[in-house]
């Protein structure tokens, strides 16, 4: 601290706004005031075009401001002019008394004379800085608790998945332990989330065949949507569209406690024998548990199949596409645009293909559908999936990932679910474009590559489109 002795008027000179902010000075003067001892140290804070801190005794007060309007004021008050939160632009005294004597108040109307220009400035300069403090602390306690209401600051909470993601559960070496599992050895560590819900429509003979079957598609289906499977029956879950390609459709469905629902699905399952129920309600979130059913029924029944399209039943697919695809899937279109097939009809054993999500974030708004707080994840981004809507499998691919499903903790998402399961048995999703999880918007010349597309809730429109789109040799 810089001390001065004198007049403080001398260096007052040079104005508030030519003073540096970070300079404190204090000024100490012989002269003794009779009332007030020189012990007593008066700071002000000046707050004009700068910030100006200034140390001063109540008897300097009489000589360093007899020439202004407002030293009366001044030397009857003891005062300390003290500020928060103010950006330098900004004139603003808060003031109280510094002796004990009196009590600690901030000036009020009735101490300002009116006739004072520099009581006045004071009195209102005060009132507008505290308005803005007010209103600056009131903005940043909405602003944090709408973050903490919406859910949003969790954002900012969530762990690093690069640094912190191995495993959604407990983590060993797996393929060892698939070893196990299909030599029928001991098993060194149980699984932790084995698929063990009765059937009550198992329909195994769906797989019974001599011969390989090139593809089966594996529809979720709501318990509800009768006209939809049907739908599906008369346009691509055809199973005999091409007389040289062997093709299964089946269905997945769980229970629920109208006793006349079930009825009408046992009349379903005894007339198609394509339905495969289990024994656990049927609901949005259970999607997963419906997944675990379709792996666990293709591993144990299917060996024979070589791809497998898991697909729910407000899809549109083509059969034809996706037999195109599968012959080369890296480079489908492109190949058939050319005109000269060069892809070679080899089985891909590690296929998982579709539309990826890689670097996808968990939704934190509270209100929607799809949130997951801390609690449930806690890291900041997914694993890559595939959208749930529709995925391909090849044979190899759908036994890793259903061993990999059974060492992971079940998740209501299931695409998340299956993300986190293949990446746990090594498996790296394909992303393709003509995977639609939206709604393309139709046209008959627009459709003529698309694999699948999302959107088709309409069982008639459905069928008309795959009509059409057969009609052109692309269905």
């Amino acid at each position: 601290m810089q001390t001065i002795s004198g007049k403080l008027g001398q260096f007052c000179s040079l104005g508030c706004g030519g003073v540096n902010p970070r300079n404190l000075l204090q000024v100490n003067s012989p002269e003794c005031d009779p009332h007030q001892s020189t012990n007593t140290q008066v700071p002000i804070l000046l707050l004009g075009r700068k910030h100006c801190f200034l140390s001063y005794s109540r008897s300097d007060l009489g000589n360093i401001f007899s020439r202004d309007s407002g030293s009366q004021y001044l030397t009857n008050r003891a005062v300390v002019l003290t500020s928060v939160c103010v950006r330098p632009a900004v004139t603003a005294w808060l003031i109280r008394p510094i002796s004990t004597a009196e009590p600690d108040l901030r000036p009020s109307r009735r101490d300002v004379d009116p006739q004072n220009p520099l009581q006045v400035g004071i009195f209102h300069r005060n009132k507008m800085f505290r308005r803005r403090c007010s209103f600056s602390s009131a903005s940043v306690v909405g602003f944090l608790s709408l973050m903490y209401l919406t859910g949003v600051y969790q954002y900012i909470l969530a762990w690093s998945y690069s640094k912190y993601y191995t495993h959604w559960g407990p983590f060993h070496s797996l393929h060892p332990l698939i070893k196990q599992l299909k030599s029928g050895e001991g098993i060194t560590v149980k699984p932790i989330n084995e698929f063990q819900y009765p059937y009550s429509f198992s329909n195994t003979e769906k797989c019974e065949i001599k011969d390989s079957i090139r593809l089966m598609y594996v529809v979720k289906s709501a318990l509800r949507n009768f006209d939809k499977r049907m739908g599906i029956r008369n346009s691509w879950g055809f199973e005999s569209r091409f007389s040289d390609v062997e093709i299964r459709t089946i269905f997945l469905v769980g229970m629920n406690e109208d006793s006349h629902i079930q009825k009408l699905l046992e009349k379903e399952a005894e007339e198609y024998k394509d339905i495969i129920q289990a024994a656990f309600r049927d609901s949005y979130f259970n999607n997963t548990l419906k997944t675990m059913m379709g792996l666990h029924w293709t591993y144990h029944n299917c060996q024979k199949v070589k791809y497998f399209l898991f697909v729910d039943d407000d899809y549109y697919v083509s059969t034809r596409n996706m037999l195109r695809f599968l012959r080369d899937p890296a480079n489908y279109p492109q190949y058939l645009e050319k005109y000269i097939v060069t892809a070679v009809n080899e089985y891909k054993e590690n296929l998982y293909a579709g539309y990826v999500f890689e670097n996808s974030r968990p939704i934190r708004w509270v209100f929607s559908k799809w949130y997951v707080s801390l609690d449930e994840y806690p890291y900041s981004e997914w694993p890559p999936y595939v959208t749930a809507g529709a995925y391909v499998l090849s044979r190899k691919s759908l036994e890793d990932l259903y061993f990999g499903s059974t060492y992971t903790y079940k998740f209501r998402f299931d695409d998340v679910f299956l993300g986190m399961a293949a990446k746990y048995a090594g498996i790296k999703p394909f992303h393709h474009k003509e995977f639609y999880f939206y709604r393309k918007l139709y046209d008959k010349e627009g459709y003529k590559w698309v694999i699948a597309s999302h959107g088709f809730d309409d069982p008639n429109e459905l069928q008309q489109v795959w009509s059409e789109q057969r009609s052109a040799g692309n269905a």
